[in-house]
């Protein structure tokens, strides 16, 4: 696919800030546990210092994605793309509340880039700042209606049983990849997630349920399938990894721990739809039937921060249905991946290195993306329909390629 050239580029422009933004998110989900164990003084600290952490991910994420994108005056260019993002979330912020995102921060660093190559220095600089400001304060009005739009669906998706389990986590995973939590605020914090009389007090949203001391079915409908989540995620990852190379396959490790202790989805959802547009449709697929398991085993469990493993022990219950769907789920998560990765591919091929010498031999058979494996001194493709029998004398049985041709022989070397 040719759109796997783009994203490999987007992806190893942003490796580094995904080791960055894996740290941070992990260090500010430790603080956030630990805040309310302190003194008072400590605890506004160490929550402070928790969203701090959060807070820089989407900065490093501009300067990185166009430091790695440019080879002049990176230094300036990232610095001033940074500025741009500045700019942007404060023209946002004179209009309507809102911080800075990932989306925002590729949007923004993916548009300084093209202002880079199109125009002078000076040209460049000028209209990405000045475009910036513009499309904050756009943002800014339209995001009022964003949360109009959001809080309409989020009354047609509530309280109609295992549906709502399902459509909630599915879109509010979705919506997580732009770092959007306004579905999540709605169902955890307003009456969306369920309203009770507790203690002669009216308490709304499952997450203010929960910390109530609230254990009841709210919580398996919009909570518990986010745990299931947890196993699904350490399956595709044990999967990916194997497929990976080299500093891809170390950063794809620390983006899962990330996701294991903090529960924070956002990146490793964004690594996977960089990998490829289909192992992200598989991922939210899987999110679906996280949420609706436990519906249907009434796995009550909540969390009161990022859901991480952590919180995981803190809170668990009815241990048995959740430790057994949850390697049902580390199962299902490691086979569709494997059966994705096998039909449609990975961006990540594209960095195997193969010499000069053999780039027809690896045109012929349809290219990189479309080679699986050397097994058996046959290559196993994906689309035996697209194989240039005219540049390389072979034989095709089903998606196996046979050839005596010594430059397909030597291709073993590298795949």
């Amino acid at each position: 696919m040719r759109s796997f050239k783009y994203l490999n580029r987007l992806q190893t422009a942003v490796l580094v800030p995904f080791v960055i933004g894996a740290i941070c998110i992990s260090v500010s989900e430790v603080f956030s546990l630990a805040a309310p164990l302190l003194r008072e003084n400590y605890e506004i600290l160490i929550y402070n210092l928790s969203k701090m952490f959060s807070r820089i991910i989407p900065y490093t994420f501009a300067y990185f994605l166009v430091s790695f994108s440019e080879n002049a005056k990176r230094g300036l260019k990232s610095f001033w793309t940074v500025i741009c993002l500045i700019v942007f979330v404060t023209c946002a912020n004179s209009v309507t509340d809102i911080s800075a995102r990932l989306f925002f921060a590729f949007a923004i660093g993916l548009f300084c880039i093209f202002c880079f190559r199109k125009f002078n220095m000076i040209t460049a600089l000028t209209v990405a700042f000045f475009s910036a400001a513009i499309f904050g304060i756009l943002i800014g009005y339209i995001n009022d209606y964003w949360k109009n739009a959001i809080m309409v669906y989020s009354q047609f998706i509530s309280e109609k049983g295992i549906v709502s389990s399902v459509l909630f986590g599915i879109s509010d995973m979705f919506l997580s990849v732009f770092g959007d939590n306004t579905l999540q605020r709605l169902f955890f914090f307003n009456s969306f997630g369920g309203s009770l009389f507790i203690d002669g007090n009216i308490v709304t949203g499952v997450k203010d349920l929960f910390s109530s001391g609230y254990g009841g079915d709210y919580l398996s409908l919009y909570m518990s399938g986010h745990y299931l989540m947890l196993f699904a995620f350490l399956g595709m990852s044990l999967e990916l990894i194997g497929e990976l190379k080299a500093t891809q396959k170390t950063v794809l490790i620390l983006l899962c721990l990330c996701t294991v202790i903090s529960g924070n989805f956002s990146l490793i959802l964004i690594y996977f739809l960089l990998e490829s547009p289909f192992l992200f449709l598989i991922s939210l697929f899987i999110c679906g039937l996280c949420y609706a398991t436990a519906f249907v085993l009434k796995i009550n469990i909540g969390y009161l921060s990022g859901g991480g493993m952590i919180e995981m022990i803190t809170y668990g219950n009815n241990w048995i249905y959740l430790l057994a769907s949850g390697i049902v789920f580390v199962a299902i998560g490691y086979f569709m991946f494997k059966f994705s990765v096998e039909k449609r591919g990975i961006s990540d091929s594209l960095n195997i290195y193969i010499p000069t010498r053999l780039n027809n031999t690896v045109k012929a058979l349809g290219g990189i993306e479309n080679i699986i494996r050397f097994k058996d001194n046959t290559v196993e493709v994906r689309n035996p329909g697209i194989i240039n029998t005219f540049m390389l004398e072979c034989e095709i049985d089903g998606n196996t390629v046979k050839s005596n041709d010594r430059n397909f022989i030597d291709l073993h070397e590298y795949l």
